[in-house]
């Protein structure tokens, strides 16, 4: 089976796996979320539903439809809400650094919010954000990214100035897959984990080492 068919076969399952649950919880949403919302998937992908309630419910249980896993976090609309206040704007200030950690925080859940794709009851709704969201979403993940990237950096340098280069290589080769995903970021799409990097084999060679004093 082709990486197509792999992506095709999956989205029937959610379809199916989402209609079934729009019947068990009357009035709900459902939407498709993550890497499969983006057309990406691979032969042992899972399928990952958000199940959107007026009121908190029970989380259901993990389900198989046709030998695929379907795996459903359920959230009430207030819920929902509460993270899109957070994609209003975008300010990363010393006065105010306490958003930005909680953004951070949060983030896993705002990219379920940048990649959802309804499913039902109704497919033809408008995406779970506006284009203004999803930009504030580019900045604060790609922010993330680069507070990441700046960590790890200091790092290196400290390793290497310690001499222990085999921690420093291990921390290189996180530098490397943080600023990917920061370029991935960048260009557009969200911050999905690292093997969904779009370009992992531009993996830059390491700077000489500063010598030690």
């Amino acid at each position: 089976m082709t990486p197509a068919r792999w992506l095709q076969a999956r989205l029937k399952v959610a379809e199916q796996a989402a209609a079934t649950l729009a019947d068990e919880f009357s009035g709900a949403d459902v939407w498709l979320v993550g890497a499969l919302a983006e057309g990406l998937a691979h032969q042992q992908s899972d399928v990952d539903l958000l199940l959107i309630t007026q009121e908190p419910v029970a989380e259901p249980r993990s389900r198989l439809v046709h030998g695929i896993r379907v795996d459903v976090r359920a959230v009430s609309w207030d819920t929902v809400h509460a993270w899109r206040t957070l994609l209003d704007a975008f300010t990363v200030t010393r006065d105010d650094i306490e958003t930005f950690r909680t953004v951070r925080t949060r983030l896993s859940d705002l990219t379920l919010l940048r990649t959802a794709r309804p499913l039902a009851p109704a497919p033809d709704l408008p995406q779970a954000l506006a284009p203004g969201q999803r930009a504030t979403y580019q900045r604060w993940a790609l922010a993330d990214r680069c507070e990441a990237a700046a960590s790890l950096a200091e790092d290196l340098l400290g390793l290497a100035q310690a001499g222990l280069y085999p921690h420093a290589d291990l921390v290189w080769n996180q530098l490397a897959r943080v600023v990917a995903q920061a370029e991935t970021v960048a260009a557009g799409a969200p911050l999905l984990g690292e093997k969904w990097v779009s370009r992992p084999s531009c993996k830059p060679k390491p700077p000489p080492l500063p010598p030690v004093p």
